[in-house]
């Protein structure tokens, strides 16, 4: 960089004032138009991310929460064919084991009962 500086101050007499103030000219009108744009690259930048904090973050954790209530719905499921599963597989053993018509019970606390009649072999 101190050689680009020097370099030019050494060269200064060579180049032509008019041709030096056409330089610095042309130079200043870029950088102004560089500020201009960076400021508005800027500006677009601070509007675009508060928009994804305001509107995107949260609808991320709506939907991972929806995500979430999914997963236990079909846990749910999931677990009541398991229950039903096993009531099948106890009437299936009821009937292996000489137990038929097994009714079913309510006890106190809510749960049901299979009262169980042995089939008599004459």
């Amino acid at each position: 960089m101190l050689s680009l500086f020097l370099l030019c101050v050494f060269y200064q007499d060579i180049v032509p004032v008019q041709s030096r103030r056409q330089i610095y000219e042309n130079v200043s009108t870029a950088s102004g138009y560089i500020r201009i744009v960076a400021g508005f690259v800027g500006i677009a930048a601070w509007v675009l991310s508060t928009s994804a904090l305001l509107v995107v973050v949260p609808l991320g954790i709506e939907l991972e929460r929806e995500q979430m209530f999914i997963q236990q719905e079909n846990e749910f499921k999931l677990q009541q064919q398991q229950a039903q599963q096993v009531w099948l597989l106890s009437d299936a053993d009821l009937t292996l084991w000489g137990y038929v018509d097994a009714p079913t019970t309510v006890c106190s606390h809510g749960t049901k009962v299979k009262k169980n009649k042995k089939i008599k072999n004459n």
